[in-house]
Parts: C-alpha cells; structure tokens; sequence
C-alpha cells in the first residue's frame, strides 16, 4: 500500500509516553501515521524497515521545510486498535507486529519494521489492540521473532559454532596425541578456533539472556494489571456491601413501621 495522503483517525488505548522527532525536509507525515527514522535520526512516514518511531498524534507539514524545521509529535508507547494481515483470531494475540509502510500493518517479519505485539482481537471490528514501542533496536530478537541464529542458539537447535563448543568437540586440541608437538602456526590456528566457538557460546548466552529479560518484563506488566484489576474488582465488592448494608437498613426500618412485612 502507499504512504498515507491525509490524516489517519485511529483510536488509542492507554498513551505512555510521546516523543517529538524532527522531520525530513520536504515531506509531510499525517496524523495516525507510523513515523520512521530515516537512519539519520529524523522521522518520515515509515519505511519498510525503518526503526519505528511511534504514530502522529497531529500533522507534521514540513513540505516546504529544511530537515529539522518541523517536529513530529509523536505517541511513542502505548496502545493502538490496527488491522493486522495475519491476526484473525483469539489464537494469533501474542504474535510480534510490523509495519511495511506508514499504514499497513502484518506479522511478516522479513524486511519490515516492529512495531509490538498483539494483544486483544475484536473480531467485531476485525482490529487488533497492539501495544507499541518506538525506538527498539534489538526488538524483533527480544520479542520472540524467528530470527534463526538467535533461535537456534538459544533453543538447543543445530547451531554448529554454539554446539560445537558446548558438547565436546572434536577439534585439533583434542584429537592429538599427547605426547605431539606442535607449530607455532598449529597453536595460532587452535587458538583462534577456540575463540571463535567462546565468541558464539557468549552470543548465544546473551540471546537467551535478551529473552529471559523479556519475558520478565511481560510477566510483571501482566502483575501489574492483574493488580489493578484487583484494587478495581475490591472497590466494586466495597461499594456493593455499602449498597447492601444500606438497602437492609431500610428494610429494617419499613418493617419496624408496619410498612412492609417481613416475609
């Protein structure tokens, strides 16, 4: 789809922060619109792989402007309702959200840009309650998306350089005698080996150390509503049992008057 030509309504959840980017020269980033960075650190309407930036609350006009001139105000974290290609159901909430344009939104990964994840589907409305973060370098790793090398590292699957270190290798440090000598060019050359397979060890201990992080910051968001909706769920059994305990008193005092008889 093309780039927005007008402004956008969309309808927000909770807003969390705002951010106010400067814009590119010679463009216009309309109202709803999902802002890029062009790589440069300004926004423009976003570009299938940009760095998301947020959505416009208001229109940026800097057609006629210098990079800069104009800044684009911005919802930078948050939560959105967007149709989402690949989200048609209660089973696809949880799956990480791209953009490929300023408005089009999908769960294909490759080539576009993360925006968040999917939270809610109203099939009514055919829309998706996304929660959105701008300015996410490492977020497709962190929320879960197929990145093989991550994924294989972490998840026990065959990554040869992570594997080969963590389950006995074969290599030229334990296959010779031990009474060998070797060359300075022998040692150099194990040397380096050994150090590659360190290298891919600690990539893959930080990938799993990136999701363990993620998954601890969703569980405490989730602690944190499953919270609030207590304190919401207490007050409302605290005003049902002012509303009951007043309504018996007034029974009371019918009954005692003659006004009504107790059943």
């Amino acid at each position: 789809m093309a780039t927005l030509s007008a402004d956008k309504p969309r309808v927000y959840g909770h807003t969390i922060s705002n951010n106010d980017p400067p814009v590119i020269a010679s463009d216009i980033i309309f109202s709803g619109a999902a802002a890029g960075n062009n790589g440069s650190g300004y926004a423009r309407p976003l570009e299938a792989g940009d760095p998301f930036m947020g959505f416009a609350s208001a229109r940026a006009d800097n057609s006629s402007g210098s990079a800069g001139d104009k800044r684009a105000h911005c919802r930078s974290e948050g939560y959105a309702w967007l149709p989402v290609t690949g989200i048609d159901g209660v089973d696809d909430v949880g799956k990480p959200v791209h953009a490929s344009d300023d408005d089009t939104f999908t769960t294909t990964r490759s080539g576009n840009s993360y925006i968040g994840e999917s939270i809610l589907y109203d099939a009514t409305r055919s829309l998706t309650l996304v929660r959105y973060i701008a300015n996410q370098p490492l977020a497709a790793i962190a929320d879960g998306a197929t990145d093989a090398a991550t994924d294989a590292a972490v998840d026990g699957a065959t990554d040869s350089a992570a594997d080969a270190s963590v389950s006995a290798p074969t290599d030229a440090v334990t296959s010779h005698d031990a009474n060998a000598s070797f060359s300075d060019t022998e040692i150099e050359g194990m040397l380096d080996a050994l150090g590659t397979k360190i290298n891919a060890v600690g990539t893959a201990y930080n990938a799993a150390a990136a999701k363990y992080n993620t998954a601890a910051t969703n569980l405490n968001a989730l602690a944190t509503k499953y919270n609030a909706a207590m304190g919401k769920y207490n007050a409302a059994a605290g005003k049902y049992n002012t509303a009951a305990a007043k309504l018996n008193a007034v029974i009371d005092a019918l009954e005692q008057k003659g006004i009504i008889v107790p059943s």
